[in-house]
C-alpha cells in the first residue's frame, strides 16, 4: 500500500469502457484497487446495473458518461480523467445526501490510464477515494 493510502475502497468502483482506450486498458486498474480491500470491475460494455452505492471512473467519453450518471440514483462518486468539455452539469437526486463526490483530473492523456504514469494517477485516486470515505 503507497503513503496516504486508506486501508479499503468501501465502494464497489466500476471503470467504464471508453473509445481510443485499448481492450484491458483498465486491468492493472482493477488489480491495484482490488488489492486495496475493493470490489472494482471493467465491463467490456456498458451493461451494468448498480446494486447499491457505486463510483464510476471514466476516461474521454467514458468520463463524460460517467459526469452526466453522476445524477442517477446510486452513485457515490465519480472520477472523470481526460474530459475536454462538460457541457452539462448533473442533476443530484432529491435528496442532498445522496449527491455524489466528483474528481475531474484533466490534460493527462491515456498514457496515464495505460502507460508508465499510470499507478501515479491510480494511487491518487485512491487516495482521493479514502479522503472521501468512499
Amino acid at each position: 500500500m503507497g503513503p496516504g493510502l486508506g486501508p479499503a475502497v468501501r465502494y464497489p468502483v466500476v471503470f467504464l469502457p471508453s473509445p481510443g482506450l485499448p481492450a484491458g486498458a483498465w486491468e492493472r486498474w482493477v488489480e491495484l484497487f482490488t488489492a486495496h480491500g475493493g470490489t472494482a470491475t471493467a465491463p467490456a460494455a456498458l451493461r451494468w446495473s448498480p446494486q447499491g452505492r457505486s463510483v464510476l471512473v471514466g476516461y474521454g467519453p467514458g468520463g463524460l458518461l460517467a459526469l452526466l450518471l453522476a445524477g442517477q440514483e446510486g452513485i457515490a462518486g465519480v472520477i472523470a480523467i481526460d474530459v475536454a468539455a462538460v457541457p452539462v452539469a448533473p442533476t443530484g437526486p432529491e435528496d442532498p445526501d445522496q449527491n455524489p463526490v466528483l474528481l475531474v483530473i484533466t490534460d493527462q492523456g491515456p498514457s496515464l490510464i495505460t502507460g508508465p504514469g499510470w499507478r501515479a494517477v491510480a494511487e491518487s485516486c485512491l487516495s482521493w477515494l479514502d479522503a472521501h470515505e468512499l
